[in-house]
């Protein structure tokens, strides 16, 4: 059995040169601390004159302790000719101040890129790469562009968290950009701030050029079909739905808040304009064959159309012009079950404004009486029923002359159909032969012949079994 060789104890030597020679599997030049050789993992066999816990490559080893008192400190320059391999390196921080500093390939380093700017905060200038999952609490502000690149996939996805749900960024290679709220009751908001009340900002979104179009376009639904306004190529702003999905489980209405006003023409394809209020609607509808409706749908619902006068203005007209013009078009109030018959004037050439209704529905129970309330003036001629079987009745007083359109060309009654009474003052006779006015006195009855102005007495005898 080996006996152990002596050791060899100083308390400081001092020499020109230390030389260790020996086998080149054991250590050649061991410096350790018995108390604190085995800080760092690494034991030292003395019996055996070995280590444990270090490679078989080890040829020195310098022992100390970790964040302890018992360091091991080089005095002046160190200069190392191949790598520095450790779990744990300490050195003086590269330059510049502030920096981040990092070990790059063993080497300890800085970067005047990114610095600390205080306040737990870094800055990040020129061009700079993040590859991977990168984490950051509190905020940042990005001075230039942002570029988020995929290199194994079809998409490069941008991410956005926060306590309440995430807002997802999609980007993928055929230019399709995707911005999600994936919150289950989440809305996605885009909106200004005006600065102050001297301006204001506007939400502008800006197609590529004039002959790409915006939509806003619900993929679930199949509103947009061959005919879609989607597909034209006047479209600069498109909107999809369901036609008749208002008021339905099916979702495809669009809705636009508060007023809308367009500084354009309104047009309607394929479906009516409705006009909404909490009354009832106001339906617009064009049918096939070109007729246009107006229709108020609510129950006992009226339909009124008006003109407000505004000051200093001396009247307003509610003027209808079919096709643009005066002449030549008609105006027709017509409901569908009354009918005035094969006669009625809406089938004559000349008729401009017609209204329907049935001979005798005056105080019947059938509706089809024409009222006009308040004043009537024709301008022109009137017309008053289309056979002599037709009735007109004035419950008024006359309040003019009734003057005929000629001389002695009209009669007051007829052959077989004569006036009951005569009740008038003087009565003037004259025909192509005599001119007579008779002329009723106090006393008597005289008549008076106008071609001479003479008068004449009627001679009346007294018949009292007549007297009532």
């Amino acid at each position: 059995m080996a006996t152990k060789p002596p050791d060899f104890k100083a308390s400081g030597i001092r020499a020109e040169r230390l030389i260790s020679s020996g086998s080149t599997k054991k250590p050649q030049l061991l410096v350790y601390n018995e108390t604190a050789a085995g800080n760092d993992g690494i034991t030292v066999d003395t019996d055996n004159i070995k280590l444990t816990g270090t490679g078989s490559d080890t040829w020195m080893f310098v022992s100390g302790a970790i964040g302890g008192n018992d360091r091991v400190t080089f005095g002046g320059d160190i200069y190392i000719s191949g790598s520095i391999y450790g779990a744990t390196v300490s050195a003086t921080p590269a330059s510049p101040v502030d920096s981040l500093q990092f070990n790059s390939a063993g080497i300890f380093g800085g970067s005047s890129n990114l610095t600390f700017i205080g306040s737990n905060r870094l800055s990040l200038t020129g061009s700079s790469h993040v590859k991977g999952y990168a984490s950051i609490s509190g905020s940042a502000e990005i001075t230039g562009s942002l570029v988020i690149k995929d290199d194994t996939a079809d998409t490069s996805q941008l991410t956005l968290s926060s306590s309440a749900g995430n807002t997802i960024f999609n980007m993928y290679n055929d230019g399709t950009f995707y911005l999600t709220n994936n919150k289950s009751s989440g809305q996605i908001a885009v909106g200004v701030t005006q600065p102050d009340a001297t301006g204001s900002q506007v939400l502008k979104i800006y197609p590529k050029n004039s002959q790409q179009s915006l939509s806003v376009f619900n993929e679930s639904l199949a509103g947009s079909s061959a005919a879609s306004p989607s597909v034209s190529a006047d479209t600069n702003f498109f909107v999809n739905g369901l036609i008749s999905s208002r008021a339905t489980s099916n979702r495809g209405t669009a809705v636009f808040g508060g007023d809308l006003v367009t500084s354009g023409s309104l047009y309607a394809l394929n479906g009516n304009v409705t006009l909404t209020s909490a009354g009832g609607s106001t339906t617009l509808t064009e049918t096939n064959s070109g007729n246009l409706e107006i229709r108020n749908t609510a129950l006992a619902g009226q339909f009124l159309a008006s003109v407000k006068t505004s000051n200093g203005v001396t009247s307003n007209f509610l003027d209808v012009r079919p096709n643009g013009s005066l002449t030549g078009s008609v105006i027709s109030i017509f409901p569908s079950s009354i009918y005035a018959g094969a006669a009625n004037p809406f089938n004559s050439s000349d008729t401009t404004f017609f209204v329907a209704g049935k001979s005798g529905a005056k105080d019947g129970s059938t509706r089809g009486a024409a009222v006009f309330g308040g004043d009537t003036v024709i301008s022109g001629s009137a017309y008053l029923g289309t056979s002599n079987t037709d009735r007109l009745v004035v419950n008024s007083l006359l309040a003019s002359d009734i003057i005929p359109d000629g001389n002695r060309t009209r009669n007051l009654g007829s052959d077989t159909a004569r006036f009951a009474n005569i009740y008038t003052g003087d009565l003037h006779l004259r025909n192509e032969r005599g001119d007579y006015t008779l002329i009723e006195e106090e006393e008597c009855l005289t008549i008076r012949f106008n071609k001479t102005g003479k008068r004449y007495k009627f001679l009346l005898e007294r018949a009292p079994e007549y007297d009532e």
